[in-house]
């Protein structure tokens, strides 16, 4: 009974750590759109045009530049 329980116990502890991979990959995949989406937005791309392209909404589009230079006023604050 114990080598079954032992086995639960590592398939459970395997697929957290295939969780922990995936938000991983998420978190880091999501900061490249956001990247891409700045920098589409700063050679002029229109918002709604990014949305499309990125499969989200607008609105979406216009907090992820929102945020990026709130980050980037603290930034520039602290040299």
């Amino acid at each position: 009974m114990s080598g079954v329980l032992a086995l639960a116990d590592r398939e459970r502890a395997d697929l957290l750590r295939q969780i922990q991979l995936m938000a991983d990959q998420i978190a880091t995949a999501t900061r490249l759109r956001n990247d891409l989406i700045c920098k589409a937005f700063s050679i002029g791309v229109p918002q709604r045009r990014i949305a499309r392209h990125a499969q989200v909404n607008q609105a979406t589009v216009s907090r992820i530049i929102a945020q990026a230079r709130v980050v980037e006023d603290s930034v520039a604050g602290e040299g």
